[in-house]
């Protein structure tokens, strides 16, 4: 969706609408009235008939609106049973007749992922909301009287030249995405939880709802009430709502198996598709026993190392925002489009509520190591390091980061960066912020990861990724996980419920089964993909400004030449790579060196 408020709004909503209609292959529509301009295109997953086409009208109000409203039903009948008559079978109009009884207050009573736009003609305000855990993305900007916003930040930049913020990129290096902010200037993101208010007083940006599961708010929801597996089951099966097929985003671990015993309880039986390349078959044969447990249709999507290649291009061109995942959403939500499938699930959001990750378990191992290791010189630990890596497999960098890392904070950075913070201001020439903070020790060390991980991994990576990556393939992905009262009932308690305990509360041998195993990390096979893909993009890389003055080419080329000898982590020139390949695409116009002066600010750069 998009739209604008202004002189030419028309113009603008429909050229953005242009640009967004991958979004929506089922059909688009456009409003106009003065000088506001409301466009939507439709991805028609819940009463795919013309009754429930956007943009919405009702009263005074004009909406358009992405997502799904899981708890539509129960709404619409608490709505119908004090007054409210509807005329369609869709949950577009329940979010408008929400909108009209309770206010933006009634958002926080919808269980759901959500990006809207609502204009009221009876005192010409706008509203962006966006839903509490921000699986959807909206996106807005102004330009002297003009307001603007859209479903993807490009679509604010396509028509001149931006400029791209230095934070942004520092970020992107660290963590393989922007975090805090978009990467283009003067384009904003509308905060998850938040209602973003413009009429003739001004701008206004405040909460709906709250974002996390320590606050007021998520204890009113009965966290010590809330039956894990109820609560569970009760997601996946409103997750699994649809007018269209259902198909599952298979893996081999505990995640998928819960969602396909959740799914089977409620009667529904998806296609499972499994994403295969030849160094993952364990994995692979772990979903095909899954699959063969519950009783549903499978299907293996091979991945063709010899086109990877042109993979890797078609990838580019959907990124929103430069960001180093999303190339399995991307292929494997192709493969669900091919095949008629226009809705997916995925277990995405599971370990940092359930505590999967491997760190998470060795954290405590981590704190006492810091008072151990901490007292030893910098030289020996960086021996003892690399030792470590020998014996355990894992990059040597971050275990001589980890070790000298002092409190939850930075040893969370010295497991999830790209680059550590000299080699951020080594390749940018300014020493990167870090505007997520958490401190503590102790027994909440793992809540503080999970914590940091929502908020540097989970939000701008996984669920943004997932987003553009799925829509662009006209491919709704639901996220059953992520949810509020999943979180409450698993994750909002004094210790966080374990895998294995949630298997056996619900009573499944084949989850206790998948609990104990152990976990395989899905990754692409970039060691073996790397030098074909770095080799057919030489060209891009010896250009004399690869990066357009927002890197150092010479440190940039250091650090590509040591994972070409096959001595580096291959993600780390992936990202070099995406970055070049995304700012060539933006067709760059500045391509200033970088400034190195002490204490300067490298200038910012046109995109």
């Amino acid at each position: 969706m998009a739209g604008a408020l202004g002189p030419d709004a028309p113009d603008r909503a429909q050229r953005a609408m242009q640009r967004l209609l991958h979004r929506g292959p089922d059909g688009s529509g456009m409003w106009s009235s003065g000088q506001v301009a409301m466009a939507h295109t439709r991805l028609a997953i819940i009463d795919p008939t013309p009754a429930s086409s956007q943009p919405f009208q009702r009263d005074s109000l004009v909406v358009t609106y992405n997502g799904e409203i899981y708890n539509h039903l129960e709404l619409k009948r608490q709505l119908a049973a004090t007054g409210s008559r509807f005329e369609t079978a869709g949950d577009t109009e329940v979010l408008v007749e929400v909108l009209l009884r309770m206010g933006t207050p009634g958002l926080s009573r919808l269980r759901g992922m959500f990006a809207a736009a609502i204009w009221d003609r009876s005192d010409s305000s706008l509203m962006l909301v966006r839903d509490s855990d921000g699986i959807k993305p909206l996106y807005w900007r102004t330009s002297g009287t003009v307001v603007e916003w859209a479903s993807e930040a490009r679509v604010l930049a396509d028509d001149e030249p931006h400029l791209l913020r230095g934070r942004a990129v520092r970020e992107f290096l660290r963590f393989g995405a922007p975090v805090s902010e978009p990467i283009f200037e003067h384009v904003n993101e509308v905060p998850p939880g938040s209602v973003v208010r413009f009429d003739r007083s001004g701008v206004t940006v405040r909460p709906f709802a709250a974002t996390d599961s320590t606050s007021p708010d998520w204890d009113s929801a009965g966290v010590a009430g809330l039956d894990p597996v109820r609560t569970l089951g009760r997601s996946i099966a409103e997750h699994a709502r649809s007018d269209r097929p259902v198909a599952l985003f298979l893996s081999g671990g505990f995640d998928s198996a819960a969602l396909l015993r959740g799914l089977r309880d409620a009667g529904v039986s998806p296609l499972g598709l499994t994403l295969a390349t030849s160094d993952n078959r364990e994995d692979v044969a772990r979903a095909k026993r899954t699959a063969a447990n519950y009783g549903i249709e499978h299907e293996i999507v091979e991945v063709d190392d010899t086109t990877i290649v042109d993979e890797t291009n078609e990838f580019w061109q959907g990124l929103d925002q430069p960001g180093i995942d999303g190339f399995n959403t991307h292929l494997i939500s192709r493969a669900a489009a091919q095949r008629g499938f226009p809705v997916a699930l995925s277990g995405l959001g599971a370990d940092e509520i359930l505590g999967g990750y491997r760190y998470y378990r060795t954290e405590p191992a981590m704190g006492l190591a810091e008072r151990v290791i901490g007292p030893i010189p910098p030289s020996l630990r960086k021996r003892a390091a690399a030792v470590a890596s020998r014996l355990s497999g894992r990059p040597e960098a971050r275990l001589a980061a980890a070790m000298g890392a002092k409190g939850v904070t930075e040893r969370h950075m010295a497991f999830r960066t790209l680059f550590d913070a000299e080699e951020v201001t080594r390749l940018t020439g300014c020493a990167p912020s870090v505007s997520v903070r958490w401190d503590g020790s102790g027994d909440a060390a793992a809540g503080q990861f999970a914590a940091l991980d929502t908020a540097t991994y989970l939000r701008p990576t996984l669920l943004r990724d997932a987003d553009i990556h799925s829509m662009r393939h006209g491919v709704e992905l639901r996220v059953p996980f992520v949810d509020r009262h999943v979180k409450a009932a698993v994750g909002g308690r004094s210790r966080a419920l374990t895998k294995a305990e949630l298997a056996r509360a619900w009573g499944d041998r084949f989850l206790e089964a998948k609990a104990t195993e152990p976990k395989l990390t899905f990754r692409l096979p970039w060691n073996r993909w790397m030098p074909a893909i770095l080799d057919a993009h030489k060209d891009l890389l010896l250009a004399p400004q690869p990066w357009r003055g927002l890197i150092d080419p010479v440190e940039a080329d250091a650090i590509l030449n040591h994972d070409r000898r096959g001595r580096g982590e291959p993600l780390r020139a992936w990202a070099l790579l995406v970055l070049a390949a995304w700012i060539d695409q933006r067709q760059a116009a500045q391509t200033e060196p970088l400034d190195r002066s002490p204490g300067r600010t490298p200038k910012e750069v046109r995109a």
